[in-house]
């Protein structure tokens, strides 16, 4: 008889809580944030992939085989590898299915979100970093008891999203998080940058006051934000919010004198105010969004 602490792992405990007994009733560990991610993936236009990506005097079922047989390798065989070299992802996540095209993972929130990049980076490779070759998922965030059907249809919400993303000319080839849809290559690095630029300001003695991320997700959805398909811009209608978030950053400035978070603040209030970004210009997405969403997402890793 196998032991208790032996016995596959329950939703909690690959959300990252740890238990002292068998029935799994008494909690000896759990983060700051007990929250569970649901990513699914599939490959982008796969009909159109088999209709044009062969020349038609290469056209053969043979190579058609190759082709499928190609993409079925990584995500029935190639995945489980990727699964297998990382502690993380060994520990607190589950493939529930993955093959033929798609996949579809549960674990802890974080965790998920990092696996979810990796299998990106991994599938790019995989494909010769072909751009006709392109990989679009979704990810939702829930307690670990939310019925999982219900996480399923939420997750494959925000794989749509990402599935009708745009970034100048390229299509899909996104990841949708906290209900933005992200392009992989350049949209998401950036928000991981912020988002780490943020964490570490938070970490930081006498840095950024911990409840910096609320307040301005909460100034996000005060803004109003809306998509102009015209300009093919989200723009704020909202426009106090504009002058509310400078004020609330000078007031921030003159209760904290930390140099960093000083020059943070200066350089966000300038881009809320143009609603670009120097480093992305050619993104959908109101600067104030990007502040919002990396600003959550590093207050959740922070809790």
């Amino acid at each position: 008889m196998s032991k208790w602490n032996e016995t596959p792992k329950t939703f909690e405990e690959i959300s990252g809580v740890e238990f002292t007994d068998a029935k799994k009733d008494v909690r000896a560990f759990a983060p700051g944030l007990v929250r569970m991610g649901v990513l699914r993936m599939d490959v982008d236009n796969l009909g159109a992939i088999f209709r044009r990506g062969l020349s038609p005097d290469k056209c053969s079922f043979s190579r058609y085989s190759v082709l499928s047989r190609s993409l079925d390798y990584f995500f029935s065989g190639y995945i489980n590898k990727i699964w297998e070299s990382n502690d993380n992802y060994k520990n607190y996540t589950q493939i529930i299915y993955s093959g033929g095209d798609d996949l579809f993972i549960v674990g802890k929130w974080d965790i998920v979100i990092e696996m979810a990049n990796e299998i990106y980076i991994k599938f790019k490779e995989w494909t010769c970093d072909n751009p006709d070759i392109t990989l679009s998922g979704g990810i939702s965030f829930v307690y670990p008891k939310f019925p999982i059907l219900k996480a399923a249809e939420m997750s494959a919400d925000e794989e749509k999203n990402a599935k009708n993303h745009k970034y100048i000319e390229t299509e899909k080839n996104a990841i949708s998080i906290f209900g933005y849809a992200f392009n992989w290559e350049y949209e998401l690095k950036y928000l991981i940058k912020l988002k780490n630029t943020i964490k570490e300001l938070l970490e930081k003695e006498n840095g950024m006051p911990q409840g910096f991320p609320s307040d301005i997700y909460n100034l996000m959805q005060q803004a109003n934000l809306f998509y102009n398909k015209e300009k093919n811009k989200y723009v704020i209608q909202n426009y106090q919010v504009i002058w509310l978030t400078a004020y609330n950053f000078k007031r921030a400035l003159q209760r904290n004198k930390d140099e960093l978070f000083a020059k943070f603040l200066t350089e966000w209030v300038e881009k809320i105010f143009t609603g670009q970004i120097t480093e992305i210009k050619e993104t959908k997405y109101h600067a104030l969004q990007y502040l919002a969403i990396a600003a959550r997402w590093a207050g959740m890793e922070n809790r």
